[in-house]
């Protein structure tokens, strides 16, 4: 560069691509009969066992600091009196479903309440950042009712900054990835292996959205359910060691001493709500992990307690 010569500008990073809403509806026998011709037919009592129902939650319209429409990702400045703290261990909102929205859009035979909203809250931020799965790190509550009764203001230093996006729910119908422990369970051959893929990548391509493992870069992917998008799988596992009071540390799952006895009940874990880091929210998780997943026991789930979950972020 020359004496005198302006500095060129640093290129600012480019905003990392937000996936979009599913736009076409996929019923269990549209599966089935896909993976039929995708030469799995030995395999449809696994491929019905296996398929799960996710909400996509995507951002729509501009961000707000009152009350958002019924279901919402982000931090809104009014919350129902019985669900307002104070002081400054008040914690952050990170998401509000409206239970009867997303049993008309997921279907009234999933393991959802039918009524009142799902609160997802995190503390301040030191304890929020954690990876590590704490249980007290995240709280989820079920509220009866209307999503905003009774309205109260949180305190305008924390409301300062807060604010919250309406979301739109649409239905995703999902296939674990090939090299998941449940899929590796079933004793695919290569043919079959392959199979799996082509089934995946057709369920999704019916469904107008993309396989999060099949693309290129991070994807803003939000959702209520179904399968994680992840490259990992071993969360369910570090759910199990630390719901027998394990404590992880940087230790990896597979490598924990009690790993073996502790995998064959992993499976019991469940995706309760997945949230990516996220410009438009204000979202970093820390340490490069790119989202947080909030986990619960399946029984707990069909029984709609939602008081033992567990948050990881990766």
């Amino acid at each position: 560069m020359t004496s005198g010569e302006s500095r060129p500008p640093t290129p600012l990073p480019s905003p990392a691509a937000r996936a979009l809403p599913s736009r076409g509806h996929v019923r269990l026998d549209d599966v089935l009969a896909i993976a039929d011709e995708c030469g799995l037919n030995r395999r449809l009592d696994d491929v019905r066992a296996l398929a799960r129902r996710s909400l996509r939650l995507t951002l729509v319209g501009e961000a707000s600091q009152g009350v958002p429409r019924a279901s919402w990702l982000g931090d809104p400045a009014l919350r129902p009196v019985e669900l307002a703290w104070s002081g400054q261990q008040e914690p952050h909102c990170l998401a509000g479903i409206d239970l009867a929205q997303a049993v008309v859009v997921l279907g009234d035979d999933g393991p959802l309440p039918s009524e009142g909203t799902l609160w997802c809250f995190a503390p301040p931020a030191a304890s929020f950042l954690s990876g590590h799965g704490d249980p007290t790190d995240h709280y989820v509550v079920i509220h009866p009712g209307d999503a905003m009764p009774a309205a109260a203001t949180i305190s305008l230093e924390a409301a300062a900054q807060r604010s919250a996006r309406s979301i739109e729910l649409s239905p995703e119908l999902q296939l674990p990835r090939v090299w998941s422990d449940c899929v590796q369970a079933l004793g695919l051959d290569q043919a079959e292996h392959d199979g799996w893929q082509r089934l995946r990548q057709q369920l999704a391509e019916r469904q107008g959205v993309q396989v999060h493992d099949m693309t290129q870069g991070f994807q803003v992917m939000h959702r209520l359910l179904g399968y994680p998008d992840t490259r990992r799988g071993d969360m369910p596992l570090a759910c199990e060691l630390l719901d027998r009071g394990y404590v992880l540390g940087e230790t990896p799952p597979l490598a924990h001493p009690c790993a073996a006895d502790a995998e064959p009940h992993a499976g019991r874990w469940r995706l309760l709500l997945q949230l990516s880091m996220d410009d438009a929210l204000g979202w970093f998780w820390g340490g490069g992990r790119e989202r947080l997943y909030v986990w619960i026991d399946e029984s707990d789930l069909t029984n709609g307690d939602f008081s033992r979950v567990r948050a990881i972020a990766q």
